[in-house]
């Protein structure tokens, strides 16, 4: 395996072929599932036009969008967007916003159907993948229980800054409500509240047999971090990662 040699490790091949096994069933998964975006419909009143492409787009994009509501631009300013994915708007939007913004004719066009497609369609594909890096991604650890695995991925993520002081004891936390083992030698050890400026996932695997977790023996564990303004994430990791 290519990452194997360059970080130096040598991954035997049954690692590999389970490895290959469960990142198989998982974009499998989300070829299968389409995971519905949600937007938000901006006019200049909010009222009528609003209501208007909100019919347009629920004939469009039936069970592929989900639409939070409308808002007028003198609403947006105080309007939630950390559970938005982007916003269609009809006039154009001068402030600086933390979601992508469409723009598109009241009457919704044809070619308004097409940018929107593409969107949606580029945002699925790109799914929780994005949240993995090769730089949190560790093969073969020689880590002996479940509290070494927290502590091997406390001391990585501090050392890249991704973590507040008191991350670690969130997870321990967690782990006392009840352990985070999901069966079929899998772990997904995270916060008991969201604590991060950013979303992530963080893998290792271990070099020997597997520890144990709770009741569970677990092999794989899966890090996961959820951005403190942003919360929507959890469902869409537990989905792909378990199935």
């Amino acid at each position: 395996m290519a990452e194997g040699k360059k970080e130096g490790v040598e991954i035997p091949e049954d690692e590999i072929g389970y490895l290959a096994l469960h990142i198989g069933a998982a974009i499998e998964r989300t070829k299968s599932q389409h995971v519905r975006k949600t937007c938000l419909i901006v006019c200049a009143t909010g009222v009528a036009s609003s209501q208007l492409l909100l019919h347009k787009l629920t004939a469009a994009f039936s069970g592929r969008l989900e639409i939070a509501g409308t808002a007028s631009v003198g609403e947006l300013p105080s309007y939630d967007l950390r559970s938005i994915d982007f916003i269609i708007s009809t006039i154009p939007l001068q402030n600086t916003l933390p979601v992508p913004v469409i723009d598109v004719h009241t009457i919704l066009s044809d070619d308004d159907i097409v940018r929107l497609k593409r969107f949606v369609k580029n945002s699925q594909d790109t799914g929780v993948l994005r949240y993995v890096s090769p730089a949190l991604t560790f093969f073969q650890q020689d880590l002996q229980s479940r509290e070494e695995v927290l502590q091997f991925f406390v001391n990585v993520l501090k050392e890249q800054h991704r973590i507040p002081d008191e991350f670690e004891q969130l997870l321990l936390e967690r782990e006392q409500v009840s352990p985070t083992s999901f069966g079929h030698l899998v772990a997904i050890p995270h916060p008991i509240k969201p604590a991060t400026d950013d979303t992530f996932c963080a893998i290792c695997t271990l070099k020997k047999k597997p520890v144990l977790w709770g009741e569970d023996r677990v092999q794989v564990v899966c890090l996961l971090s959820i951005q403190k303004t942003y919360q929507k994430n959890y469902s869409r990791f537990i989905n792909f990662l378990c199935g």
